[in-house]
C-alpha cells in the first residue's frame, strides 16, 4: 500500500520536555530556559546582567516565532544568537556560535526516547525506507538527536526545516522529502503529532497522514478545534502504526 514511511521527530519519535532546565522569571512569568546557563558564556566586560540577557533573548524569540508563524520560514539557531547579540549592541560571530552550540547541547539533554521505539522502527525499516521531516532550527543538532537515540542508521533520508528554509506545513519541506525519496506523494505515509504542521501539510501535498496523539494533551479537544483536513489514521502510540499499513 505504501512504499515509504515519513516521520516527524520531536514528540513523535523522541520526547522533548524542558522541565529539567533552570527556571527564571522573564516578562513577569517564571519559565524553564537555557538563558541563565548561556549567560555564563558572556564575557564580564560586556556588563549585561543575567536578567537583561534573558529578557533580550525572549524578545528575539518572540520576533522569530512571529516570522515563523506568519511566513512559514525557518530561523536558525545561529541566526537567533546573532540577532540577540546585535540587539545587545555587539557583533561577535564567534560568541554567537558558542551560544548556539551550548544551547543545542542543553537542548539535547532534554530529549528522552520511549523504550519501545527502537524496536518498532527496526521492524519497519526491514520493510520500508524510513524518512524524516522535522521542523527544527539546527540540522546538525537534529542529526545528533537521531544518533543519540540510536535511530540514525535506520533512516534513508533526513529533511530538517533549517536546511530547507521552510517549516511544515509549507509545501517546500514536503517537496524536499519527496524529491530525495524519488517517490510519489501518495506512496509516502507521513506520521506526526501536529494536526496543522503534519496532517494538513502532508495532505496538501497528497501524502496520506497519521496523527499520533501520545504526547497531545486532550486530543479530542484539539481535534474539535481543528478546521483542517482530517488525518487518514489516528493512533495513540507508535506501536499501533502497523495497523495503518
Amino acid at each position: 500500500m505504501f512504499r515509504a514511511l515519513c516521520f516527524d521527530l520531536f514528540d513523535t519519535l523522541v520526547d522533548l520536555s524542558f522541565d529539567g532546565l533552570p527556571r527564571m522569571r522573564i516578562a513577569g512569568r517564571e519559565r524553564p530556559t537555557t538563558a541563565g546557563l548561556l549567560h555564563d558564556l558572556i564575557p564580564a566586560e560586556k556588563d549585561v546582567s543575567q536578567e537583561a540577557f534573558a529578557e533580550a533573548l525572549a524578545t528575539v524569540d518572540r520576533k522569530n516565532r512571529a516570522i515563523q508563524n506568519r511566513e512559514g520560514v525557518e530561523v536558525s539557531t545561529r541566526s537567533r544568537f546573532d540577532a540577540l547579540l546585535a540587539d545587545l549592541g555587539w557583533r561577535d560571530p564567534e560568541l554567537a556560535q558558542q551560544l548556539a552550540d551550548r544551547h543545542m547541547e542543553l537542548f539535547r539533554q532534554q530529549v528522552t526516547v520511549p523504550g519501545h521505539h527502537r524496536a518498532v522502527l527496526e521492524e519497519l525499516a526491514e520493510r520500508y525506507p524510513l524518512l524524516l521531516c522535522s521542523n527544527f532550527t539546527d540540522t546538525a543538532a537534529a542529526l545528533r538527536v537521531l544518533e543519540d537515540a540510536g535511530f540514525a542508521p535506520l533512516f534513508r533520508h533526513v529533511v530538517v526545516s533549517e536546511e530547507v528554509g521552510f517549516r511544515k506545513p509549507r509545501p517546500e519541506i514536503f517537496d524536499a522529502v519527496l524529491a530525495r525519496s524519488g517517490l510519489a506523494a501518495e506512496d509516502v505515509l507521513h506520521v506526526g503529532d501536529n494536526l496543522v504542521a503534519d496532517v494538513s501539510g502532508a495532505k496538501a501535498k497528497g501524502m496520506p497522514a497519521v496523527w499520533l496523539t501520545r504526547r497531545v494533551a486532550e486530543p479530542e479537544k484539539v481535534r474539535g478545534a481543528y478546521r483542517g483536513v482530517a488525518p487518514d489514521f489516528v493512533i495513540s502510540d507508535l506501536s499501533q502504526l502497523e495497523q495503518c499499513l
